[in-house]
Order: structure tokens, then sequence, then C-alpha cells
């Protein structure tokens, strides 16, 4: 059986040989430090590539990946060919949308400095400079690297970006948040425009790799550790109808499956996600509210698929070796029963994480997931 076998059975709510494995991406990755260390345990030397400047995270050497038997291999749209990051000497870029990030010196992590639409106006959202969906060099070397991925057996999976998420990067969190009560038809236009053009971005990566893809994570977060970040209702009238067109489109121009990630508490739009016609949820973070594994497999059945589960605020980085397994057997009975369950950490696995502990978590799945699993 192919990684893509065992990862498609699954998906499709079947118990293939073992529980698919995912590791590698852009929101299932290791921060960099981690993977220094996970490197000297292994005795790699390749050189350090950084998939995403702001979060910390880096590729995983080829090595690696099939050391800790993960069944996924990531491709993205690239940046725009002639993307100029504005380095500043205290160490900020701006990022493709006109985001200026910073790292202090004393953090792991880039912060917002300047959000560039934190005095937008409706009128003023036609003039901003967005990113040009269709500019030179967002395809380059893709369809190369993901036929070369399928073709080894891999499931390729790719990440998109949603227009709520962004929009607090663009306006700012607390300016964005003050617009869904005072400014609405603000924060409707803002959700509109980006919707238009992560649609045009998708539909640039799609006719180039669609038919070599698995899965397509879709971010746009919507909870914290302790509820919504927005209102439900609010949510619903304004956000989800946009979101569920980009599912939509996504679904007209590929056969992979949609995966929504959103960190936090997803519980009060449980039943939105279904109707938006998602086929899996990431990061399944158990730590927050109303986020207890069984309680979620049992509400969604077969309707749903999940990835991730592993807790990365407590095992991961502050349990043994065998807490780490535990958990891992934990989240595998919890999950992956009759299917529908790639396994993984809840999350980037962080700096603090020791490298035993990583491995354990990845041996542990590989020995104790395959079917029929030893589930009392």
């Amino acid at each position: 059986m192919t990684s893509r076998d065992r990862v498609e059975i699954t998906l499709n709510h079947k118990e293939p040989d073992r529980v698919p494995i995912v590791g590698g991406g852009r929101v299932a990755s290791i921060c960099y430090l981690a993977y220094e260390n996970l490197k000297k345990m292994f005795g790699v030397e390749s050189e350090r590539k950084f998939i995403n400047l702001v979060t910390g995270t880096v590729e995983w050497d080829e090595s690696i990946l099939d050391r800790l038997h993960i069944d996924t291999r990531f491709v993205y749209l690239k940046d725009a060919k002639d993307y100029d990051p504005q380095w500043r000497d205290d160490n900020s870029f701006v990022d493709e949308w006109g985001v200026r990030w910073r790292k202090p010196d004393s953090s792991y992590y880039y912060d917002m400095i300047e959000n560039p639409l934190k005095e937008a106006t409706i009128e003023s959202l036609d003039d901003y400079p967005w990113p040009d969906p269709f500019a030179d060099g967002r395809t380059d070397g893709l369809l190369e690297t993901a036929k070369s991925f399928y073709d080894k057996g891999y499931a390729v999976f790719t990440v998109v970006p949603g227009p709520f998420e962004f929009s607090t990067y663009l306006r700012g969190s607390e300016n964005l948040f003050i617009d869904t009560i005072q400014n609405q038809p603000f924060f409707e236009a803002l959700q509109e425009k980006l919707t238009e053009i992560m649609m045009k971005m998708n539909e640039k990566l799609l006719k180039e790799i669609g038919k070599y893809l698995s899965v397509i994570m879709y971010y746009s977060d919507l909870g914290d550790q302790r509820g919504p970040l927005i209102n439900p209702q609010m949510w619903r009238d304004v956000v989800k109808p946009r979101e569920a067109r980009i599912v939509k489109s996504i679904k007209q121009l590929t056969k992979a499956k949609v995966a929504f990630h959103t960190c936090g508490t997803f519980w009060e739009f449980r039943k939105d996600l279904l109707d938006m016609g998602i086929d899996i949820i990431n990061p399944i973070q158990i730590t927050a509210a109303h986020m207890d594994p069984i309680k979620i497999k049992n509400y969604y059945g077969n309707r749903m698929s999940f990835w991730g589960g592993v807790d990365g605020q407590r095992v991961l980085p502050l349990g043994s070796v065998e807490d780490v397994r535990k958990e891992t057997r934990k989240m595998i009975c919890a999950l992956g029963q009759g299917g529908g369950y790639l396994f993984g950490s809840c999350h980037n696995i962080q700096n603090d994480v020791p490298p035993e502990n990583i491995v354990a978590m990845f041996d542990e799945a590989y020995e104790f997931g395959r079917y029929p699993t030893d589930c009392a």
C-alpha cells in the first residue's frame, strides 16, 4: 500500500493498513531549533530552509521524513517573482500582502508591527496594491515537484489561506473585531475583496497541480483556547458564505479533500463546517474548550475526518517519552477507529520539544497505529 493509498482510504472512512502519518507542512511542521536538535540526533547536516519566517517553521529533509514514516509531501503556491520583502535594519520585512513583521531579539517568532489597511475605507480598497494572483513565478517548478512526489506514491498536500484570518493581518485584529460591530459594511467589503483574490490564487495553483493533490488545507482560525474569536452569527452572515464559495471553487478544480484549519475551539461552528463541504478538520486542539476528541468523533461519525490531535502545549514539550507514547495511543484510539484520521501533532512542533519526544510520537504512531488497533 502506498502512502497515497493509505491517506485516501482513510479519508473515505475505511481502515487502511495503518493510520496515515502527516508531517512536514506549513501548519504540520517543526520550528527551527527543535528541528536542529532532531537533525543532530539523526546526524543530518542539510541546509535549513524556512517554510514560514513568521512562525519559524522549516522544511524537513527527505531522510527525516522517511525515518519518521511520514506519508505526506507538501507543495505551495509561491510569491510573485518580483516580490520585494523590503528588509530593514530592525530585522523586519513586508510580506506580499503588505503586512510588516519584525522578530524581537528575545523571540522565536515575528510579530505584526504594521497593518496596511489600519486606516482603510471601503473606497480605498480598490486602490490598494493587492498581490496579483497570476503573477510570474507563482507556480515555477510546482508541476514537476508535485508529479515527482505523486509518482513516488506520497500523498501530496497543499495549504491555502482564508479571508477571515488574513483580514486580521491586514486590518489588525482589534480594528477588525471593532469593524464587526461598528463598521460592518467595511468588514463585508474586505471579506469579499480577499475572497475574490484567494479564489483566483487557488485557480492558478490547482490548474497547475490539482490532479496530483490528495488534500488541500484551507486555514482560517475561528477560535481561541476558550471560545469563538468572532460572534458566530456575524461569521455566518458575512464570512461563511464566502468561505463556502472558496471551498466549492476548490472542489470544482480538483478531486482532493478539503481540510479546514482552525486553532482553538471550533465546537460552536461544528455544523457550519459540514454545511460548507469541509472533509477534514485540523488540528483538533484538545486542550481548548469543548475539544474532547471522543465527543468530536461521536458527533461527526463518518461525516468528517480529523488531522492532528497530539497535545503540543503540555505533553510534547513537557512530558516524558512514555507520556508522549501514551498520548499518541490515546489519539489513535479516540479518532482512528473506522478510518478517518490523519495522525500528527495538533500544530507545529515548537522549539522546546525534545527530539526524543518527537521520535517517540511518530514511532508510536507507526507501531501502534496498525489496523486493527489494540484499543481496549
